[in-house]
């Protein structure tokens, strides 16, 4: 046991200080006593008397309890009700603070913990106004606003004055547990449930003071049964303030929330029936002791079952979306740099219409661009806006290692031609591979797609973007120009009965300096099984009035260099055609009848320059060149009611060989016709000829040739009669 010195025993047994040993002890268990009992029921008291005199709403405290030794509060089960004192509108079961002493030195409250557990908050929209949801006068809480609103007109604050400084304060360890929300919006019938609502923060502070943070950042909810999370961890006493944040949602049905989006009118012309959202994102904020600060962002999004419907009581689609999943590897967003490591889309389903005056449906879903405003007139000696000068925007560069849509189809109604067109497109499948705008990148894209009507389209190759280059093949098979009638009935008096074309080219497009070339190589284009037929007066027509049938027509290897004005042509050849045409007794062939009288021409569009009198500008002419032409099997038919007697002139087994055919001037030609004229004279005709200047080295072999069926032709000018192998003089 110590023993005090002599000194200190005889100053403590003086009266004074017995006195004030006495008087400390007993100030601190008054001050005990009533921090611990007489504290918590005024403070209950005179909270509830000043929430019900400031919100003029009825409100309820459990319990409060106060420890005056570790300076923290504890408020249990606060209740405000609504108008009626009956029904709750905000509450919670449990608020706990724990002040620090440092807050006496600091002069600022300095708070080690603010816990919240079990808020409730209970909103109702009330009626429907024409401001929408932004309209605060329409909810359960409106009559709030507006007593604090005439309050504070009542008695204004007085201005901060210009070096006031932000306050002065340090809350950390935040906790929000066991949060909930309903929202009941009463003109639609909507209602809404935040579920589970989870927070951390680990602080907010304007003074640098160093608390232990044993909370790290989340946010956790459940939105109408759609988990929501947020979490993650930062580093706040480090030079970097190194922070990752993890966002997680699963499924959340957008369909529920669209209308309290401040959409534009053109907008809420369709209306999202159904569609999911997914995100897996992980953000990071990093700033280093020397450099620029970064945030980027890595993880994936995905929307699902996603439905456009026209607004009103339809239901006509605009667009269905099975799902889309976009796979981020790096977005740093301080550099503008997006690593994308795959786009997935699958099951697109895509309506669209092409209106009378000749506009997509779809643009008029899209806000139109505000007009842009005039600047304003700027004062003598202030620099116009156009001259303030304004720092550079980063570039963006991205980088998509690989794009990959599929099962997608189109539907196009083209309501400018009657009857109107429509085509579906099936199957559209989209392959890319590391696309990217880097300076010389180059990705590889292929597309295949089925057309009803328009056969199949199938396209492989490379696309650069920076400079702008594309090379690749595209070949378009089973086209069906009949389907199109639309777009030519009223300029031609037949019907394309039946035939089918394709055509396919290697293509290659570069710009550089500002210059775009483009040039095809070995393309082709096959016409096969075609039938044209005249159409009636009434519009219908008959088989026999088919006056051309064609087999095949191919035309192969064809170059085109569109800045050398250059055509080069491999083959062209054809099988089995068959032509009829006649002449009637006016002197008209009804070939030339075919094509109808144009439209005439539309006005000249209002703001736009007439075109300049004089002709075109010299440009260098084209020039084509044709290897080879193989043509076999022709035939037709000419029925001449012009004359009288009527004139027949068949032509039979046709066949024609050429080469070298060219525009350029002294190219020579060579050709080799044959065919049967009339089923008897065998005609041949077979020799050189150069186009410019015109010449010709011909050799013909004409053999049995009928006369009679050309007597219509001369039996009024010669005094020849033409009989069945004989001619005499007319008498």
């Amino acid at each position: 046991m110590a023993v005090l010195p002599p000194s200190a025993a005889a100053f403590i047994r003086k009266p004074w200080f017995k006195r004030a040993a006495i008087g400390v002890g007993a100030g601190f268990v008054l001050f005990s006593l009533f921090g611990l009992f007489a504290l918590p029921p005024i403070l209950r008291h005179v909270a509830e008397g000043q929430i019900s005199e400031q919100l003029g709403r009825r409100a309820s405290i459990g319990r409060i309890r106060v420890n005056p030794f570790a300076l923290s509060m504890e408020i249990d089960d606060l209740t405000i009700y609504e108008a009626d004192g009956k029904t709750p509108f905000v509450g919670f079961a449990r608020l706990y603070v724990n002040a620090q002493l440092s807050s006496i030195y600091r002069r600022a409250p300095v708070v080690k913990e603010v816990s919240l557990e079990g808020l409730r908050v209970h909103l109702v929209h009330l009626r429907q106004t024409a401001d929408g949801f932004g309209d605060l006068s329409a909810y359960n809480f409106s009559d709030i606003l507006a007593r604090i609103q005439a309050a504070a007109a009542k008695n204004p604050s007085p201005p901060s004055p210009p070096s006031h400084e932000p306050p002065r304060f340090s809350i950390n360890n935040i906790r929000l547990a066991d949060g909930a929300l309903v929202f009941e919006d009463r003109p639609t019938g909507g209602h809404h449930q935040i579920a589970g609502l989870k927070v951390g923060v680990p602080f907010v502070s304007t003074l640098p003071v160093d608390i232990d943070t044993f909370v790290k950042p989340e946010l956790a909810v459940t939105v109408d049964g759609t988990p929501f999370a947020v979490a993650g961890q930062t580093k706040p006493f480090k030079d970097s303030l190194d922070t990752s944040v993890a966002l997680r949602l699963s499924d959340l049905d957008l369909a529920r929330y669209q209308e309290y989006l401040p959409l534009p009118a053109s907008l809420k012309q369709v209306r999202l029936a159904s569609g999911k959202l997914s995100l897996a994102l992980d953000l990071s904020f990093l700033r280093p002791r020397d450099g620029q600060p970064t945030v980027s962002v890595k993880g994936q999004l995905g929307l699902q079952q996603v439905a456009l419907r026209r607004a009103g009581a339809g239901t006509e689609p605009v667009l269905d979306l099975a799902s889309l999943t976009v796979k981020i590897g790096r977005a740093d967003l301080s550099a503008m740099r997006f690593q994308i490591e795959r786009v997935a889309l699958s099951g697109l389903e895509l309506h669209a219409r092409r209106l009378a005056d000749g506009s997509i449906d779809l643009e008029h879903l899209v806000p139109a661009s505000p007009t842009a405003a005039r600047p304003a007139k700027a004062r003598p000696g202030q620099p116009t806006p156009s001259a303030m000068p304004a720092g550079p925007a980063a570039p963006v560069g991205f980088e998509v290692d690989e794009i990959d849509l599929e099962k997608i189809g189109v539907h196009l109604r083209d309501e400018t031609v009657r009857p109107a067109f429509v085509e579906t497109i099936r199957d559209l499948n989209v392959e890319v591979k590391h696309f990217s705008n880097a300076p010389g990148a180059r990705g590889d894209v292929s597309v295949r797609l089925t057309a009803v009507p328009g056969g199949t389209v199938t396209q492989s190759g490379t696309l650069s973007l920076e400079p702008f280059a594309a090379a690749g093949k595209v070949v378009v098979e089973g086209i069906e120009p009949g389907r199109f009638a639309p777009y030519y009935r009223d300029r031609i008096a037949f019907d394309v009965v039946s035939g089918r074309v394709r055509v396919g080219t290697d293509y290659r497009i570069a710009t550089k300096g500002g210059r775009t070339s483009m040039s095809l190589d070995d393309a082709f284009v096959e016409l096969g099984d075609l039938a044209l037929a005249r159409r009636g007066p009434s519009g219908g027509r008959r088989a026999a009035d088919d006056f051309l049938r064609l087999a095949s027509l191919a035309v192969r290897r064809v170059k085109v260099d569109l800045d050398g004005r250059a055509v080069q042509v491999g083959t062209i050849s054809s099988r089995n055609a068959r032509l009829r045409a006649a002449r009637s007794e006016a002197g008209v062939v009804d070939l030339t009848t075919l094509v109808l009288p144009p439209l005439p021409p539309s006005p000249p569009h209002a703001g736009l320059p007439a075109a300049p009198a004089g002709g075109a500008s010299a440009e260098a002419p084209w020039t084509v060149d044709v290897a080879d032409v193989d043509i076999e099997g022709w035939a037709a038919r000419f029925d001449d009611h012009a004359v009288k007697p009527k004139a027949t002139v068949s032509v039979d087994g046709l066949a024609l060989r050429a080469s070298a055919l060219s525009t350029k001037p002294g190219s020579r030609a060579t050709f080799d016709l044959k065919l049967m004229l009339n089923q008897t004279g065998k005609v041949e005709l077979s020799g050189k000829a150069v186009a410019e200047p015109l010449a010709l080295d011909v050799r013909l072999d004409l053999r049995a040739l009928k006369l009679l069926p050309f007597q219509p032709y001369f039996r009024e000018r010669v005094n020849v009669v033409v009989t069945d192998g004989a001619i005499s003089l007319k008498g």
